[in-house]
């Protein structure tokens, strides 16, 4: 589908891993990880219906909470 493309070509932008190599990648995406993507992408931003997880680094707990409230 045009979705899974378009999501396709944003993973692959970010050099995402792929869990997973599921066999029935036609109908389904696998579980896949995204390591510190900028906090203004795509990736962050929009929400994207996945199995999909972006992990972003942070120095104090306070600043994450701060980002996840921004949101």
């Amino acid at each position: 589908t045009d979705t899974k493309i378009q999501l396709e070509k944003i993973l692959k932008k970010y050099n995402a891993i792929k869990l997973t190599n599921s066999s029935d990648s036609k109908h389904g995406f696998d579980p896949t990880l995204v390591i510190c993507p900028d906090k203004h992408s795509e990736i962050i931003t929009k929400e994207l219906f996945g199995p999909i997880i972006a992990i972003l680094p942070y120095i104090k707990i306070d600043d994450a909470i701060k980002f996840i409230n921004d949101q």
